[in-house]
């Protein structure tokens, strides 16, 4: 695979002469930009668990024929990706975390709404279908959505 590589390397030389630097250019055809990373997954499963939990909030309405099966597993998959999402952040992210700013910093208020919405996620499904369940569920998914925003 290297040999590969160094022929096209080669043969980009060979083609633009002219470019500038053949070691710079080496070494974007050897090590290309990451295309999809770490911050890549914690952004789009914050996105996806705010997205699923608005469409399990609105799918379900009690006593109206709507389906209650679909509802708990979009709210199932909303908490899995807030969860997801939290995990991948403070792996991501944790050196982000400054106590000397305390709640003034922007990426310290994300990481307790986005942590704190995760849980009231989690809290909301474990308290369905014996009711009383909606209200933590529409906070938690309104939180990381402030979250988001915040750092957005």
């Amino acid at each position: 695979m290297r040999n590969i590589v160094q022929i096209v390397t080669a043969l980009v030389l060979l083609a633009f002469p002219l470019l500038a630097n053949e070691k710079e250019i080496e070494e974007q055809i050897l090590n290309p930009p990451a295309s999809f990373t770490e911050n890549d997954l914690h952004q789009y499963l914050g996105f996806g668990a705010v997205a699923t939990g608005i469409l399990a909030g609105t799918l379900y309405r009690p006593n109206s024929g709507t389906d209650y099966e679909t509802h708990e597993k979009m709210a199932n998959l909303a908490t899995a990706l807030a969860v997801g999402a939290v995990g991948t952040g403070l792996y991501s992210h944790l050196d982000d975390l400054n106590v000397d700013f305390g709640w003034r910093d922007p990426d310290n208020q994300h990481i307790f709404l986005g942590g704190l919405g995760a849980l009231l996620m989690a809290y909301s499904i474990a308290e369905a279908p014996d009711g009383g369940h909606a209200d933590a569920g529409m906070a938690g998914v309104g939180l990381m959505a402030i979250s988001i925003k915040l750092t957005w």
